[in-house]
């Protein structure tokens, strides 16, 4: 299962600093993202990570890159 990456609270961390460092996302790791909030029981540091990250492409502050 490919979500089983992202429960990792770690790894969770580690994307979110990249990408805001980077100011950049792949689409790849935006559309897990994605479907992990929908998907999975996250804690609520997990959630608002995910949150954070979509807001952030959505609004224009992240180039999402293929």
């Amino acid at each position: 299962m490919m979500h089983a990456f992202y429960h990792f609270p770690s790894i969770l961390e580690e994307i979110y600093s990249e990408s805001l460092c980077s100011r950049q996302i792949s689409r790849t790791q935006l559309h897990q993202l994605q479907s992990l909030s929908h998907e999975a029981a996250l804690n609520s540091q997990q959630n608002r990570l995910v949150k954070r990250l979509i807001h952030a492409s959505r609004r224009g502050w992240l180039n999402v890159i293929d």
